[in-house]
C-alpha cells in the first residue's frame, strides 16, 4: 500500500491530465509495477510530450509484454490481461464464514434464473431450465451454475451432467465446490437465506474483464479470521455484495470503499464501484447495481471486517435489510 500511495502522489502532479486519466495512470502503472504487463496505448498521440509522465522509470520499458490496461469493452480503450491461475480453486474456512475464492465471471453470464427453486439434478430442476442447461443454446446458463456450485457446494463435492452441441456431440461437465455456503442444494432448494449467500458470492466473484483475481469473501456469520490467516494476506477492503438472483424480484447491490477504489481497479476488480470509462463515466457489472460508499448503505463493518446488513431498497427483507452480506477483501 506504500508503494500505491507513492504511485497515487506522483500522478496527481502530472501536468495537464484530467482526474480520469490520472487514475487510468494510477491503474496502469500499479500493473507495470506488480505484474510488468502494462503499456499506455490510446491516449492520444501528444499526451505524454505534454506531462511529465516520461520521466517515470517503469513507463514504456521494451522488456514489458505489450497488453493493455483499463477497460476491454469498447474501441480505442485501453484493456489489461492477467493469466489465470487455473491450479487454484480456493480455501474455505465455513467455521469463520469465509472463503479465498477466484472470481472471473462475466458479467453477461450474472442472469436471474430459477435454479436455486429446485434441488441441483437435471431430473429436479424446472424442464425449460433443464432443456436449455443441456442444449447447445445454455452456454451463459452453464457458465452461471459452474460459479454457483463453486458458491453452494463444499470442497469435496461436485455436480455432474452432460450435454448435447449444435453438432450433436455429448459433452461432459464437472462443477467443483468451493465455498460451502449452500451445501444441501443437491438435496432440497435453496432456502431464501441460501439463495442470498449464494446470490451474494455470485455477484463478488464477478469480474468485468472476466479474469482470474483471488478474493477473500467474509459472509455475514464470518467471526475470526486469524486460523485462516485471510485477515493477514487479504486486508484491503474492496466493498460489500448482496441481492437475490432466485426471488421473485431479484436484484443485486453493491458498495465500494472510496480510499480503496484505485488500488481495486489496479487489480482488476471494477464491479464494488464501477468501471471507469474514457469519457468519466462509471459504467457497472451487468445487474449489479452500485450504491454507493459502504458506510452509508451498511451497518458499521465488525472487528471480523464484515458489514451485518446493507439496504436493499425493497420490501422484501425486514427493515429493507438484506442481513446476508460479501464483503470483498484483495491481496495486499
Amino acid at each position: 500500500m506504500a508503494w500505491t500511495r507513492s504511485i497515487v502522489g506522483y500522478v496527481s502532479r502530472v501536468e495537464s491530465a484530467t482526474p480520469v486519466l490520472q487514475e487510468r495512470l494510477i491503474v496502469c502503472l500499479l500493473l507495470i509495477s506488480r505484474y510488468r504487463i502494462c503499456v499506455v496505448s490510446a491516449w492520444g498521440g501528444n499526451m505524454f510530450k505534454k506531462s511529465k509522465l516520461v520521466s517515470f522509470p517503469f513507463v514504456l520499458v521494451s522488456a514489458l509484454s505489450i497488453v493493455g490496461c483499463g477497460g476491454g469493452h469498447s474501441a480505442g480503450s485501453v484493456s489489461a490481461v492477467r493469466a489465470p491461475d487455473s491450479s487454484f480453486r480456493g480455501t474455505a474456512d465455513a467455521s469463520s464464514g469465509s472463503v479465498v475464492i477466484p472470481n472471473s465471471l462475466d458479467p453477461a453470464a450474472l442472469v436471474p434464473n430459477d435454479l436455486g427453486l429446485y434441488p441441483l439434478s437435471i431430473v429436479g430442476m424446472s424442464p425449460k431450465t433443464a432443456e436449455t442447461l443441456t442444449g447447445p443454446d445454455g452456454s451463459q446458463l452453464r457458465k452461471f451454475l459452474y460459479y454457483a456450485v463453486g458458491c453452494a457446494l463444499g470442497k469435496a463435492d461436485q455436480f455432474e451432467f452432460t450435454w448435447i452441441d449444435a453438432h450433436g456431440v455429448e459433452r461432459n461437465e464437472k462443477y467443483k465446490g468451493i465455498g460451502g455456503f449452500a451445501p444441501n442444494w443437491r438435496e432440497a432448494a435453496l432456502s431464501v437465506r441460501e439463495q442470498q449467500m449464494v446470490s451474494a458470492c455470485l455477484a463478488a466473484r464477478t469480474n468485468w474483464y472476466a479474469e482470474h483475481v483471488n478474493v477473500s469473501l467474509r459472509g455475514s456469520s464470518a467471526q475470526s479470521l486469524t486460523n485462516s490467516g485471510q485477515g493477514t494476506v487479504y486486508k484491503v477492503r474492496e466493498g460489500a455484495y448482496w441481492g437475490n438472483l432466485f426471488g421473485p424480484n431479484p436484484y443485486l447491490r453493491a458498495c465500494y470503499v472510496p480510499e480503496n477504489v484505485v488500488y481495486s481497479r489496479s487489480q482488476l476488480r471494477d464491479c464494488a464501484a464501477g468501471h471507469l470509462e474514457d469519457d468519466g463515466t462509471v459504467s457497472g457489472c451487468g445487474m449489479i447495481e452500485i450504491v454507493g460508499p459502504c458506510n452509508q448503505a451498511c451497518s458499521p463493518s465488525s472487528a471480523a471486517g464484515i458489514y451485518p446488513a446493507c439496504l436493499t431498497g425493497d420490501n422484501f427483507s425486514p427493515n429493507g435489510q438484506s442481513t446476508y452480506v460479501m464483503a470483498t477483501y484483495l491481496h495486499d
